[in-house]
């Protein structure tokens, strides 16, 4: 009589190592790397304020890298985005598009 635990092992550790590494791997996540679009704010970091409180200024991204600038009357101003389109105030900082 010839015994099958050979044959029974290498299948149970196939089935236990297609588990695991089911586990073990993860879903890439894809980031789309929409433009967004940036405003001066109404009291910008960088000379004087412009005359809106969110003016449009260009579009930027919200991938990290350089922050966004833009140019308003000569002067270079560091772009912010709004949370919500309806919004009045710029907070969130946006980068330069690569």
């Amino acid at each position: 009589m010839k015994t099958n635990y050979p044959k029974i092992a290498i299948q149970l550790f196939a089935i236990l190592l297609a588990i695991g590494s089911s586990f073990a791997t993860t879903a890439s996540e894809k980031r789309i790397n929409a433009p967004v679009i940036g405003y001066f704010p109404k009291s910008p970091i960088i000379g004087p304020p412009p005359v809106a409180q969110c003016m449009f200024a260009q579009l930027c991204s919200n991938t990290v890298g350089p922050i966004c600038t833009g140019v308003y009357q000569g002067v270079t101003y560091q772009v912010f985005g709004k949370s919500n389109p309806n919004d009045t105030v710029c907070q969130i900082v946006l980068y330069r598009q690569q």
